[in-house]
């Protein structure tokens, strides 16, 4: 048995995810059926499930509507590269692919811009679901805004300056370069356009 290290959570509603998803088959990857949307409603407004499709690439499955908000537009049955920059693509891909095979998951913090323009720092969980075939083929993300603040390149010195990545191990380990990371970085995301 693999030792249960609770992610390092800076949200409530992450950790109640996270329960969930432990809740669903006693640890291991739960089968995408099994995660129901009426079990768990109130955190569906801010979460996404990322499908991989038959040409190899992803899309969004499903966007809650606060992440619809978030971005600003509804990216249900949208390619994931729609939403991404060029410089990202390769590594959202990469990193999903990692995440999926293994299985593993991951935490992770940075700072985004929001549709309106304003910086937020948010929390986002991720977790693979497992497909028919037992292999795993999805993903369910739940975002949690932590903090909100104003239109410039980060709305403060400590605000933008800290981006944060945790592998979290779910019994079958994490990639060979999984690390956790802490550190400086531009305070971009895959959902955000570069700063200028």
């Amino acid at each position: 048995m693999w030792d249960r290290r609770v992610p390092d959570f800076r949200d409530g509603r992450s950790a109640a995810v996270f329960k969930f998803w432990l809740s669903l088959n006693a640890g291991n990857v739960p089968h995408y059926k099994d995660w129901d949307p009426v079990k768990i409603h109130k955190f569906m407004r801010d979460s996404f499930i990322v499908q991989r499709h038959m040409e190899g690439g992803y899309f969004y499955r499903f966007a809650g509507t606060g992440v619809g908000e978030f971005l600003g537009k509804e990216v249900t049955g949208l390619a994931l590269d729609a939403m991404l920059q060029p410089r990202d693509w390769h590594r959202a891909h990469a990193s999903i692919d990692d995440l999926l095979s293994f299985p593993c998951g991951v935490l992770l913090r940075n700072i985004t811009r929001t549709a309106t323009g304003r910086m937020a720092r948010v929390e986002f969980l991720i977790l693979p679901l497992a497909a028919d075939h037992d292999a795993c083929d999805r993903i369910v993300v739940h975002m949690s805004v932590l903090e909100t603040r104003g239109y410039g390149a980060g709305g403060g010195p400590e605000f933008g300056s800290r981006i944060y990545l945790e592998w979290i191990d779910l019994g079958a380990g994490v990639p060979d370069d999984a690390i956790i990371a802490e550190g400086e970085g531009e305070p971009v995301s895959e959902f955000s356009p570069p700063l200028r």
